[in-house]
Order: structure tokens, then sequence, then C-alpha cells
């Protein structure tokens, strides 16, 4: 009965230990940035970065201050490419930036999704407000 019990926790051991081990297969995943930190803005800190962006009076000017901000990297990348974008129409910019966060849709906390969203919005009419 002992030897029974042993056996099985040692099979029990190694399918934990493969486990383990696929999981560090998948290290760019298990080290990113949505699964080893969660700062989310704070609204202050987020109405103060809105300000910012919209006071831009340049495109330089506002990927600065997207750059200095504590966003995560997908987010800034997705408001860099947005001001990238400057010169083309604003329809243009809108689907640009529908189809930048859209794709983050399912690996992002929403909450993640609504600041890059309310942030995009300010770029777009910051922007459109330059022509």
């Amino acid at each position: 009965m002992v030897v029974s019990i042993i056996i099985v926790l040692l099979a029990f051991g190694g399918i934990i230990n493969e486990f383990i081990l696929n999981v560090k297969e998948y290290s760019d995943l298990y080290r990113s940035e949505r699964f080893n930190s969660r700062k989310p803005i704070k609204s202050k800190e987020l109405e103060e970065l809105v300000r910012n962006i919209s006071f831009s009076n340049n495109v330089s000017q506002m990927k600065e201050n997207v750059e200095k901000s504590n966003l995560f990297d997908f987010q800034k990348n997705i408001l860099t490419r947005i001001a990238n974008n400057h010169d083309i129409g604003l329809d243009a910019r809108k689907a640009l930036a529908s189809d930048l966060i859209s794709k983050f849709r399912k690996q992002w906390y929403e909450s993640d999704l609504i600041t890059v969203e309310t942030l995009a919005e300010a770029e777009l009419e910051t922007i459109n407000n330059w022509k």
C-alpha cells in the first residue's frame, strides 16, 4: 500500500514538473507585462495625460507625453502609431485606432483598453483640431 502511494506521488510530481517546463518554454508570454505586473493608471494621472495630449502643439510633443507616462508598452505603442499617422484623414485614423486596439481585446483587462481608448480619442480630436 505504501509503495503504491509513493508511485502515485512520484507520477504526480513528474506531471507537475513537465507542466512547469512547458510554461518556461513560453517564457515571453510568462514574462509579459500583463502577467507580471498590474499597474493600472490612476484617474488623476489619466486626466493629466489627457490634458497634456489635448494641449500638445505638435506630434513630437504628443509622443513625448505618451512616452514619459506610466502606460503599458502596448498602450504607448498604439498611441504613438496613431500620432505618427497624423497626416491621414480623420476617418482613416479612427479606423486605424480601432483596429490597433481590437488586436488586444482578448489579451488585456478591460480597464487597460478603456484607458487607451480614452487617450486615443484625445489624440484623434487634438490632431483633427490642428487641421
